[in-house]
């Protein structure tokens, strides 16, 4: 006989065999799992989702939670997901693919080996939600009608009176109409908490590829606690009546704890990059590192600063604070006139706000920081407004990066070190190679190692935690 105690339990449960102490284990520790099922989805579909013979032909109406919806390659209208929250169990929705597809019954491996393409707007009114294409890009969002302004995926709290909290999009493609829009707008993504204390929270982006849009590629309003990693932001397009930037964080609110990490953002014509707006509240709390800002051309230009605000010691509306922008790199931030502009600048606040270890090559002047220290420059000037003596000055050209021509901004050589201390958590760059392995914690997005310029592997997924508080006694 086997018999199983919880630590505060009183009493124990007693098993005859170890079968049925297995089941009670399973039942016990993972409920959503054993009751979940999997369904698919497969153009041209038009079964009950069973499997692949009896697929659906679009993402139903209705999702079930803690059920898995996988998608065939192929083309499918657009989705809503408004299903009622039921404690945290997620509804996901994943591309098929060769190694992870579901029953075999019916599958096929050219169903996995290619793009689901969804066409129009996707509304997300409801928490826990997974969106995985599985790999760069398994799914694709766009719009083939591009007339009107638009969102290609819509969160917006105020239309159902609820925020959206543990929301992920992972290997997604977010592709935008272009700079043909004349005075319509899009936005590739937009996120709004209900405005009433129901903040849209835990949104994760990981992966995705956000691109072509003449408005923004992310617009929030009362979202916090969000994570933007691994992801690819490029060409913000110039429109005489629109105003715009790849991401505009808007109301936030104090101790947000947004981490913005390991991204790239290139070809912006707007007021920056990233632009954290302080409109009618503080911001503050904001971690941004081991991203990669940069410009092709001069066609891309911003007004105020590659990570700015937007506002006006005149007309304060909130302070700006709390930023940490750490080990990132810059390079040729362009001006509307041709000139340069700064990778970092805050009109409204101070307090708190710190640039180390960033490399900046081709940029203008920093404001708005209480710490400025250990940054490359190839600007002297710049060089020597780092505290006291930690600035690095760099002359010696392009040959600081492993093909500047070609945009590969990794470093050939190393830097002077950087500050170590800034913590473990900014310890690794987007390749996953250890800051500071060969003694010299570089300076930068990017760490020098011994191949030149870095690995091209990832940081592999954080295991789950086990169980805690089970005991399991042996037969007596």
């Amino acid at each position: 006989m086997h018999k199983l105690c919880n630590n505060l339990a009183t009493k124990c449960h007693f098993f005859q065999t170890p079968i049925s102490l297995a089941l009670f284990l399973l039942f016990f520790l993972f409920p959503s799992t054993v009751f979940a099922a999997n369904h698919y989805i497969r153009q041209g579909g038009s079964g009950d989702g069973s499997d692949w013979n009896n697929a659906f032909g679009q993402v139903p109406g209705t999702l079930i939670r803690g059920d898995t919806y996988y998608v065939a390659d192929g083309n499918y209208n657009a989705f809503t997901v408004d299903d009622a929250i039921s404690g945290s169990n997620f509804i996901h929705i994943k591309k098929a693919t060769i190694d992870d597809h579901g029953t075999e019954q019916g599958w096929q491996n050219a169903y996995g080996d290619g793009v689901a393409v969804f066409d129009g707007t996707i509304y997300i009114r409801t928490s826990y939600v997974e969106i995985n294409g599985q790999y760069e890009y398994g799914f694709k969002f766009m719009r083939s009608n591009c007339n009107g302004s638009f969102d290609i995926i819509s969160s917006d709290g105020t239309s159902f009176n609820l925020g959206t909290d543990y929301v992920q999009f992972k290997y997604c493609e977010i592709a935008g109409c272009g700079e043909d829009m004349g005075d319509y707008g899009q936005d590739a993504v937009y996120i709004r908490g209900n405005g009433t204390g129901d903040w849209a929270q835990h949104w994760l982006l990981h992966h995705c590829y956000l691109h072509d849009v003449n408005v923004t590629c992310i617009l929030t309003r009362f979202v916090n606690n969000a994570t933007i990693e691994y992801c690819t932001f490029a060409r913000r397009h110039t429109n005489g009546s629109k105003h715009g930037e790849l991401i505009s964080w808007n109301q936030g609110g104090l101790n947000q704890n947004c981490i913005f990490r390991y991204n790239k953002m290139y070809d912006c014509a707007g007021t920056g990059m990233l632009v954290i707006k302080e409109t009618n509240a503080d911001q503050s709390g904001w971690k941004i590192y081991g991203n990669l800002f940069y410009n092709t051309s001069t066609r891309y230009h911003v007004s105020n600063a590659v990570i700015t605000d937007t506002g006006s010691p005149s007309k304060p509306k909130g302070d700006i604070f709390d930023i940490k922008v750490y080990n990132n790199t810059f390079v040729n931030t362009y001006s509307v006139s041709g000139g340069l502009r700064g990778p970092f600048g805050s009109l409204v606040g101070v307090n708190g706000n710190e640039f180390k270890n960033n490399l900046c090559y081709n940029t203008g002047s920093t404001s708005g920081l209480q710490s400025r220290s250990h940054n490359l420059w190839n600007d002297a000037g710049q060089t020597n407004q780092d505290s006291g003596t930690t600035g690095q000055y760099w002359s010696g050209g392009t040959d600081l990066f492993v093909d500047y021509a070609n945009h590969d901004y990794r470093l050939a050589q190393p830097t002077e070190p950087g500050d170590a201390s800034i913590g473990a958590e900014y310890a690794t760059d987007m390749y996953g190679n250890v800051r500071g392995a060969d003694g010299v914690w570089d300076r930068g997005a990017f760490e020098f190692t011994d191949g030149g310029g870095g690995a091209t592997t990832t940081v592999p997924p954080e295991a789950p935690s086990p169980p805690t508080g089970l005991q399991i006694i042996a037969p007596e």
